[in-house]
């Protein structure tokens, strides 16, 4: 795969991880926090195996302190 694919792949994992799901006592809805899928997509851009990706790496956000 290309780098296209598979950033297209990793959006689509995320997609999915926000997919709503209709409100009723049989199905529930899980946040998912924003480092949560960033770490989900990078997790996914890596292990991809992509040539053009050299490198990834997840900073750490601010603590809000």
């Amino acid at each position: 795969m290309n780098l296209e694919d598979i950033l297209k792949s990793a959006s689509y994992k995320i997609w999915d991880e926000m997919e709503p799901v209709i409100d009723n006592k049989d199905f529930h809805v899980h946040q998912v926090s924003e480092p949560g899928l960033t770490s989900m997509a990078l997790k996914k851009i890596v292990n991809s195996g992509c040539k053009q990706i050299l490198r990834a790496k997840m900073i750490p956000g601010s603590t809000g302190k």
